[in-house]
C-alpha cells in the first residue's frame, strides 16, 4: 500500500488516502507539542524559531503565522526539485498534498493550543459601568474602550455596556480585577476576524 505512491486518479482513495490520514494525525500530535514547548519557554527549532520571532515581533497569530512561512519553504522547496527532477512531479504530487495537511492541521492547533496573540472582542455588561471604566484607567488598561446603554431585550430596562478589543492572552487578568469590582457583571468575549486602524500591543511582552 505504501511502496507506490505514484499519482494515479483512478487509484488515489484505495492507494495514497493513508498518507493524508497519518499526515494529519502527526500535524495534530506535532502542533500540540509544538504550542506545549512555546508555553514552558522551549522550541522544536528550525523554521519555528522565525515563526516564533516574526510572530512575536508583530503580535500576530503564532498559528497562522508558523503556516504562512511553512507554505513559502514547501513552495520553494517543490519548485526547486521539480525543477531537477520532473518525475517528481507525478510522484511527489501525493505527499505534496499530505505535506499541505500536515502544516494545516499542526498550525491550527497551534491557534487552539497557544492563542498567543489572537485578538478578541470583550463585553462588559454592568450595573455600574463608569466605575468600571475609571477602575480600567486606574489599571492603566491602554486599549481604547466605549461604553453606551441599552434596551435589553429580556426585561425591557436600561443596561450598560462596555466594549473593547484586546489580545486572548489579557482576557484572564481583565476579567479578574472586574470581577472583584463587581461580581455581578456579566462579560462575554467574542474572536476578531481583523482590525483595520491602531491596535496598540507595545505593552505586551
Amino acid at each position: 500500500m505504501f511502496d507506490n505512491l505514484i499519482w494515479n486518479p483512478d487509484k488515489v482513495l484505495d492507494d495514497v488516502w493513508p498518507i493524508f490520514v497519518l499526515a494529519s494525525i502527526g500535524g495534530f500530535f506535532a502542533g500540540g507539542a509544538i504550542s506545549m514547548a512555546w508555553k514552558f519557554g522551549g522550541s522544536s527549532g528550525g523554521g519555528d524559531f522565525i515563526s516564533y520571532y516574526y510572530s512575536y515581533k508583530y503580535k500576530k497569530p503564532v498559528g497562522l503565522t508558523m503556516f504562512i512561512i511553512s507554505m513559502i519553504f514547501i513552495v520553494i522547496s517543490f519548485s526547486i526539485t521539480i525543477s531537477l527532477k520532473e518525475d517528481i512531479r507525478e510522484k511527489g504530487f501525493p505527499v505534496l498534498l499530505a505535506t499541505l495537511c500536515y502544516v494545516g492541521v499542526s498550525s491550527l492547533m497551534i491557534n487552539i493550543f497557544y492563542p498567543r496573540f489572537s485578538i478578541v472582542m470583550v463585553q462588559i455588561h454592568s450595573n455600574n459601568i463608569e466605575g468600571i471604566s475609571e477602575l480600567l484607567k486606574e489599571k492603566k488598561y491602554f486599549h481604547s474602550w466605549q461604553y453606551h446603554k441599552a434596551i435589553s431585550g429580556f426585561h425591557n430596562k436600561e443596561v450598560q455596556i462596555i466594549s473593547t478589543a484586546m489580545l486572548l492572552l489579557e482576557v484572564k487578568g481583565v476579567i479578574a480585577f472586574i470581577k472583584q469590582y463587581d461580581p455581578d457583571a456579566w462579560i462575554s468575549v467574542s474572536k476578531v476576524r481583523s482590525i483595520f486602524g491602531n491596535f496598540s500591543t507595545d505593552h505586551i511582552d
